[in-house]
């Protein structure tokens, strides 16, 4: 049996780099998570062939809730403090202030698979999603927002 290594680049045109890798349950695929593109990958882990591909990114979110097609809208003030909020954290990571500094945090997000293997779970801005992880699955895809803060 050869093993294969790759740079741990997910193509390239793109210059992000993944910052989690999780497999699924029953080993047929992985997930990544790549910073600071906020892309969500799919790989067949035999063929390394990336199967989906989920845009996380602040703009893809940014153009869904103006457009009104956001699995879950929020209200503009909400929307636009969560956004901020997501930059001061984007903005520490790419500064490299490490794990003691707020990019630290958002450095720390990864996607994982459920128990099924038929989900993917990662957080957003929007709060945590689950997408499908393989073909096979007949779900579409959930989002749980968290409650917005009481005053």
């Amino acid at each position: 049996m050869q093993a294969l290594y790759t740079k741990p680049t997910h193509s390239p045109q793109s210059k992000s780099v993944p910052h989690s890798i999780a497999l699924s349950p029953n080993s047929s695929h992985f997930v990544t998570l790549s910073l600071p593109d906020r892309q969500v990958r799919v790989f067949n882990f035999l063929t390394g062939k990336k199967t989906r591909q989920y845009d996380e990114s602040l703009t893809a979110i940014q153009e869904m809730q103006q457009a009104g097609t956001a699995s879950a809208k929020l209200d503009d003030m909400e929307f636009g403090r969560r956004l901020a909020v997501e930059r001061e954290l984007e903005r520490g990571s790419l500064e490299g202030e490490g794990s003691t500094g707020k990019g630290g945090l958002l450095r720390t997000a990864n996607a994982v698979w459920d128990e099924s293997g038929n989900f993917i779970i990662y957080p957003t801005l929007l709060g945590i999603k689950g997408k499908p992880g393989c073909e096979s699955s007949i779900y579409d895809h959930f989002c749980l927002i968290s409650p917005l803060a009481q005053s």
